[in-house]
């Protein structure tokens, strides 16, 4: 990597690095007791894409499946994330789907939630039937909707009526130009028609958004969960404390942090000129 490169990446990394628990599973479990000793639940993810063959996708299994034993021998109130990518799928659709019903059984046995993420390298099509096929047998498994995708109507008319474990998130790829640009009027909506029956949860980067979106009325308060992501402000929090919500916070986990800060942190422009600065080294499959 040129010496310029490597500087800048460094550069990257401060601004980030309060966003990501450390690159070791101990950063992230320590970070997960924390926010448990606050009253906070986490979601955590294992930051490990690039997967070109079986090697790398059983690496990543294996790591996930320690990091779900781990919560559940520490008594964590938290859950595991984790891209289908990650287990092969871009490799072999058959290995990533028996790799995932391997770790979704370890997940449920351990009584420890289990998320199904939304990527641009897995077609939703592909996702939703991953979650079909399972989440009957492994009931605490949820799926991550794109909120803001063009064909989100007909998705959510896909899932279960009933008994679901639901993620909305405006951080997605396949955004609508029909629909209106505004998230809180799309959380509002969706959280409204789904959490009558289903456990919903809000992942959002602005925390303003979030809070305007969890201060409406018409939004079912009882199975709703609000999320931001590892290093949002401490004076949010509090507000969001004093509302007495349903409180968690997603915890990134590992060294391969660029595809994350590249796709989860930066948005529009901002994108495209941390892709260029950072000469292609985003090209992995993560996506928000």
């Amino acid at each position: 990597m040129p010496e310029e490169q490597t500087f800048i990446k460094r550069l990257v990394f401060k601004f980030v690095r309060k966003r990501i628990a450390g690159a070791t599973l101990n950063s992230a479990l320590d970070t997960t007791k924390e926010l448990n000793s606050k009253g906070m639940s986490s979601t955590i993810t294992f930051l490990n894409d690039h997967v070109r063959d079986s090697v790398k996708a059983r690496y990543n299994l294996n790591s996930y499946m320690q990091l779900t034993k781990q919560v559940s021998r520490l008594n964590l109130n938290s859950g595991i994330s984790v891209r289908l990518s990650q287990l092969g799928f871009n490799v072999s659709e058959g290995m990533a789907n028996k790799g995932l019903e391997e770790l979704l059984s370890v997940a449920n046995k351990s009584g420890v939630r289990a998320w199904l993420e939304h990527e641009s390298a897995v077609d939703t099509g592909s996702l939703l039937d991953a979650y079909s096929s399972y989440h009957e047998t492994f009931t605490n498994t949820g799926i991550e909707l794109p909120l803001r995708s063009a064909h989100i109507s007909e998705i959510i008319r896909g899932l279960p009526k009933k008994g679901s474990m639901l993620k909305l998130t405006a951080h997605s790829y396949g955004y609508s130009k029909a629909k209106p640009h505004d998230p809180v009027e799309l959380y509002t909506s969706y959280a409204r028609k789904l959490g009558r029956a289903n456990s919903v949860y809000i992942l959002e980067n602005d925390e303003k958004t979030l809070y305007t979106v969890a201060s409406r009325a018409s939004i079912p308060k009882s199975n709703l969960i609000v999320e931001l992501p590892l290093g949002c402000s401490s004076k949010w929090l509090k507000r969001f404390a004093k509302k007495r919500l349903n409180m968690g916070v997603y915890v990134p986990y590992g060294k391969d942090w660029i595809p994350y800060a590249i796709n989860r942190l930066t948005e529009g422009r901002i994108r495209g000129i941390a892709i260029g600065i950072l000469n292609g080294e985003a090209s992995g499959s993560y996506a928000r």
